[in-house]
């Protein structure tokens, strides 16, 4: 399975050629008809180059890195619940992700980016830290699933970690009770650290703490998603001294993780993420009706795609399942639109979503249910 991190998502947004392919489907079916089915789109991709004018041979090559993918079995064989492929002539990446996308291929002069955007706002994406003595596992999860994530850069176990100390006893915080990683309580923060063997103890266990902390700085930059804790209940006081991820919930999942299956995880992980979600999306809401009775706000894709592409969107309101196809013009600021897809043209939506994530703006992608009065986006303005 493969991540995907406000890191990645910036550099589609910033990526900018004369022809960028971007291809989406689902990954419902087996390995041999998924692998059928990319063939299929990178055809009708074909006909669409073709069609804009780029010769036979030039066609193949561009092409070439996607359709590598078609015969190459280890890549099918890890599978997520949809694929995503961005291809320009100086970029190519690929992501398979626990998100159900739908199929869809488009050429431009920018990556198509509204199918992510679910992935990027509050629509029930979370990361689950398990920590233990014994393991250390990281998580990316949604509503429906959770999937762990290597962690190339973060020790995997207190031993790993201080492989130069000589640890001559298990980690422990009162005498007798309490090791860590099990499902037994130890000293807890109101208890206190007496001196001693305790408080090396708890100086090793910060010490292992922060090459965590460290290691998911370089894993999570940028991202601002909710992080869950998972571990014996006298830890999570502990790892907070040492974090420095801003987005670290309180409270979190108490007792052994290394006794948790993901399935288990997922659910009490979802429990203490879940009112963080409806509660932004809520506020995210409340704020536009507040500001359109103030008149900064607004439904209008003709003032929308402007007000985003000049950097005065704060919060953008999105139905990822409607798309609005037209032009933009930058120099003028009119918006001309068009009743579907045409070579030149583009989803004002999508342009909307991008440049209000450029400028910095916050989006959220919304099922049509939860839009205020059903429209296709709402935008709150900054003036």
């Amino acid at each position: 399975m493969d991540t995907f991190t406000r890191d990645d998502l910036n550099d589609l947004l910033k990526h900018h050629s004369t022809t960028c392919l971007s291809v989406f489907m689902p990954f419902w079916m087996d390995a041999q008809a998924a692998s059928i089915q990319l063939r299929n789109l990178l055809r009708e991709a074909e006909q669409d180059l073709l069609a804009r004018g780029m010769r036979i041979p030039d066609t193949k090559t561009f092409l070439k890195p996607v359709e590598d993918l078609l015969p190459d079995s280890s890549f099918w064989r890890v599978q997520g619940m949809g694929l995503a492929i961005f291809r320009a002539p100086d970029f190519f990446q690929s992501y398979r992700l626990q998100h159900d996308f739908t199929e869809h291929v488009s050429i431009g002069t920018r990556f198509h980016i509204k199918p992510l955007l679910p992935l990027m706002s509050g629509d029930g994406r979370f990361y689950v830290l398990a920590l233990s003595q014994n393991a250390v596992r990281l998580m990316k999860g949604t509503r429906q699933n959770i999937t762990e994530i290597d962690i190339n850069h973060i020790p995997t176990s207190l031993n790993e970690a201080l492989k130069e100390e000589v640890i001559e006893k298990q980690v422990q915080f009162r005498k007798g009770t309490g090791r860590l990683g099990s499902g037994g309580r130890g000293a807890t923060s109101s208890q206190g650290y007496g001196g001693g063997a305790e408080e090396e103890d708890k100086e090793r266990i910060l010490r292992y703490f922060r090459q965590i902390d460290k290691g998911l700085q370089e894993m999570l930059r940028n991202e601002r998603i909710p992080l869950v804790l998972a571990g014996v209940d006298y830890l999570h006081p502990l790892y907070q001294q040492v974090n420095t991820y801003p987005h670290l919930i309180e409270g979190g999942v108490t007792g052994s993780p290394d006794a948790l299956k993901p399935a288990e995880l997922h659910e009490r992980a979802w429990a203490s993420v879940q009112s963080i979600f409806l509660q932004e999306q809520q506020k995210a809401i409340a704020h536009y009706q507040q500001l359109a009775n103030a008149e900064r706000a607004s439904a209008d894709i003709a003032e929308i795609v402007p007000a985003a592409y000049y950097g005065r969107i704060e919060t953008l309101l999105l139905d990822c399942s409607k798309a609005q196809w037209g032009k933009f013009d930058p120099e003028s600021g009119s918006v001309t639109f068009h009743q579907s897809s045409q070579h030149g043209n583009d989803d004002l939506i999508d342009l909307a979503a991008a440049h209000t994530l450029l400028n910095s703006g916050d989006v959220y992608a919304l099922g049509a249910e939860s839009m205020p009065g059903q429209v296709a986006m709402a935008a709150n303005f900054r003036y």
